[in-house]
Order: C-alpha cells, then structure tokens, then sequence
C-alpha cells in the first residue's frame, strides 16, 4: 500500500542534501540511508557492520539505528540509541521488507524518501524495492562526472588505482540505474542533475513536486531549503556516519560552482575507452552541452 520515494544514484551525488531538503516538505520523510533493500534480512547487514574492516567500512545499519531511535523511542538521545540496537537485536531475523514497512507505517500519511547510496550498486537491490513496493516512485539524480570523482578521490587524487576505481563506480552505477529504470512506466522515473535543485531550487523544486503530486507552497519551498532541520542532519558522537560526512558537517544549503568542462583530466590515466564512456553518459545526461 506504500509508496516510497527511492533516489538511485552513486555515491558523492549530493544525495544526502537533495533527500533532506525534499523530506522537509510536510508530505515527506528524508530517512538517512537505511540499506534494507540490499539484503532479505536484517541479520545480513547486522553482520556485514561486524564483518571485516574493508568490507564493513562506512557501515550498513547505524542509519536504521538513528530512524528507529527518533521515530520509537523519541529521539536520538544515547540512551534511545540504545534501545534501537536492542530493537534491531531482537529482530535480526526479520525480513528487510518487513522493517521498511514498521518505518513507513510509523511515518504515515507522510511519503517515505530513501536514498541508499549502495543500492543502485546491485541490480537485485533496485529489483527488491520494485518488487516489494510496485507503484514506487524513482528519482535518478545526478551529478558532473568530473566533480563527482573529484569528490570521490578528495585527499588520495594522486591514486592512479582509486581515480579508475571512482570512474567506473560512477558509470557502472549509472549504466546499471538507467537500464533498470527503462523497465518502469516513465511516470514512477525522475531524471534530474542535483547541481540544477542545489543552484535553483525556487525553480527547480516545484518541478519535483509536481511530479509527486503534491503542492509547493511558497512556504513549502523555503521548508525544503532548509536541509539543516532535519532529524538526521547532524553527527551523532559514537554512531557512525550513515551520511556524506561534510553534509552532516554542515548541512545547510551552500552555493554549487559552474561545472567543470567535461574533459577528462590527463593526469587520471583513465583507458581511452573509459574516458569515452565516461564522456557519452555524461553527455546523455545532458552535461557538456
């Protein structure tokens, strides 16, 4: 009977503003990244945070710990943290679908925003949230693929290895979200480049709106720019970042550059063919042009 609101993108696609500012309209909820369409069972993200270092690095359920602490036990407190890891104790056998639903039924008659980063990685995950939720709708957001690997690679831009590596998340997760997306009837799909929300959102975000079906009131619009009052917009000592760690930083809304031009810096030593499909994708996007 939900129908959730799931923006597929990479990761360092301003995804973790873009959902804060949307779940501040009255009608929606920005959850932080929950994950749950990445596995049937809690338990196997429960086991992934306690797996090895490089495979639970960035952890899977501390954003599902901060959701479950605000919306059952009022808040974020230490002591409601707690009592969310026990919540999540006790039901690590329950199936993922079963938890997404407690949090929408819990969130209702407000539209649940999910944002999940690794989601768009799998194709199985995307197909979890289609099946489970048929009538959901899809936003594709993107970002310049030139700025988007920057972002990636900040404080390492001299790995050769790390600059291919972030190259081809940004395309495979992409090529991986549009032929998912061709699957769906056009109306559940959004396609939009983030930095266009983020430079205008007084023009852009009505758009958006209208798309859900939902008003944007003058009011409405100044709420959704305001990302900082969401409940997730902020670190938490002792919990780990479930979010781009400079939003959490500082989460208010700040002015985005022009895009670089879209030429591939020589010094990434990508393949030719990788820089040529970097290229093309992010033309088909409409950047470049």
């Amino acid at each position: 009977m939900h129908r959730p609101i799931v923006i597929l993108c990479p990761p360092r696609s301003f995804s973790s503003v873009i959902s804060a500012m949307i779940g501040q309209h009255p009608k929606l909820y920005g959850f932080p990244e929950l994950n749950l369409f990445l596995a049937d069972r809690l338990e196997t993200l429960l086991a992934l945070d306690a797996g090895p270092e490089l495979l639970s690095a960035g952890n899977y359920s501390s954003g599902l710990q901060r959701v479950v602490a605000e919306l059952f036990f009022d808040g974020q407190t230490p002591a409601a943290l707690a009592s969310a890891a026990g919540w999540m104790e006790k039901r690590r056998r329950v199936g993922t679908a079963a938890i997404i639903d407690l949090l929408l039924n819990r969130i209702h008659p407000r539209t649940g925003v999910e944002k999940s980063t690794r989601t768009a990685m799998w194709a199985a995950s995307m197909e979890r949230a289609r099946t489970w939720y048929p009538q959901a709708r899809f936003i594709h957001l993107l970002r310049h693929p030139i700025a988007a690997i920057q972002s990636m690679t900040r404080g390492t831009p001299d790995d050769i290895g790390f600059v291919e590596y972030s190259a081809n998340v940004w395309l495979h997760s992409h090529c991986a979200i549009s032929r998912f997306l061709a699957t769906l009837p056009p109306a559940q799909v959004f396609c939009v480049q983030a930095e266009k929300i983020l430079r205008d959102p007084d023009q852009r975000l009505p758009h958006l709106m209208a798309w859900l079906e939902i008003g944007a009131s003058k009011e409405e619009i100044e709420a959704m720019k305001r990302p900082e009052n969401s409940p997730y917009a902020r670190a938490l000592e002792g919990v780990p970042a479930d979010s781009d760690a400079g939003f959490l930083a500082q989460p208010r809304l700040r002015a985005i550059p022009e895009d670089p031009p879209l030429e591939i810096p020589a010094h990434w030593r990508l393949s030719r063919v990788l820089a040529l499909r970097l290229t093309e994708m992010a033309q088909q996007f409409g950047y470049g042009l």
